[in-house]
């Protein structure tokens, strides 16, 4: 089991910051909205240490790794100006009776 200095020390980050998150872990397993990245953690209760297993930093990692790789390449999608696609003389077939009937 790591200390969360320990483990903030693996991830980079301070002890600070991996409190935030331990804090948003909490909030999420409350069922609370979060946002933002989040860990499995241990503590027995809120005066005890917070203790982190090896596998669940390396579940960590995993989650926050960014492999753009991971996807095959599609181009990407264009987007126009158009709402609809313009109008045809087929699609106006009926059009200039409905006028002249108005």
């Amino acid at each position: 089991m790591l200390t969360i200095a320990e483990a903030a020390e693996r991830l980079g980050y301070t002890v600070k910051g991996l409190r935030n998150i331990v804090e948003r872990s909490r909030a999420r397993a409350q069922g609370r909205s979060t946002r933002g990245p989040v860990i499995k953690f241990m503590q027995v209760s809120r005066k005890s240490p917070i203790l982190f297993r090896e596998e669940w930093i390396e579940e960590f990692i995993d989650a926050c790794t960014i492999d753009p790789h991971a996807v095959e390449s599609e181009p990407p999608e264009q987007k126009s100006g158009r709402k609809s696609p313009p109008l045809s003389i087929e699609s106006t077939s009926g059009l200039d009776d409905w006028l002249l009937r108005m």
